[in-house]
């Protein structure tokens, strides 16, 4: 009966990998809507580099996905702590640049936002979005902390991970059509005081100016 009890278990744990679930997205949060999440195992290969997470790494699923022409990107969740509907804001970003697996808090990369007079020529090179970066609160007491992104590249990364996201929700729900009707959603293209690269890179799916 034990033995059974623990397969039926390891088989829930593969089926909230593989089979497409109804979840509230990372990335996007309630205007995902109803539309179907999946989130893919994290690559066995790559598992060795993070093996400082511990046996978190086994039970990563990630969800977006991005490389530069330095490094590797993963947007992933803890499926063996986190797998329900309420996913929103538990994110990490995992970073692979070489033989090394670096981890960040997703939520807080995404509150990057770009310099109001641009990038400076030879400006910081920053692999890991938001890593070290010091917080501010935009608007001023407004309690909202964000942090301004120092390069291109950082911004980049972010955009990356937000375009590939949108990709994965129109393969798993079927195609381009359901995931429009969702996501370009008028209130879904206003201006995002905590995340503002996600209304901006929703625009730009959706056609509509920002």
């Amino acid at each position: 009966m034990q033995k059974i009890r623990i397969s039926f278990l390891c088989g829930f744990l593969v089926l909230i990998y593989i089979i497409p679930v109804p979840a509230q997205d990372v990335i996007f949060g309630k205007a995902y809507g109803s539309l179907k999440a999946k989130y893919d195992k994290f690559p066995a290969n790559l598992k060795q580099k993070c093996a400082h997470a511990d046996s978190a790494v086994n039970h990563y699923g990630y969800f977006a996905h991005y490389v530069s022409d330095r490094s590797e990107y993963f947007a992933v969740l803890d499926m063996s702590t986190k797998p329900s509907s309420d996913a929103y804001g538990y994110g990490s970003i995992i970073l692979i640049h070489g033989s090394s697996c670096t981890e960040g808090d997703l939520d807080w990369a995404l509150r990057g936002i770009p310099p109001s007079n641009g990038y400076q020529s030879g400006a910081e090179l920053v692999e890991m979005p938001g890593l070290n970066a010091p917080k501010l609160a935009i608007p001023p007491d407004s309690g909202n902390m964000h942090y301004i992104l120092r390069s291109a590249h950082e911004q980049e990364i972010l955009r990356g991970l937000i375009r590939d996201s949108i990709q994965r929700a129109i393969k798993i729900n079927g195609g381009d059509a359901p995931v429009r009707k969702t996501l370009c959603r008028p209130e879904n293209l206003l201006a995002d005081p905590e995340y503002p690269l996600v209304p901006q890179e929703l625009s730009v799916y959706c056609g509509v100016k920002p």
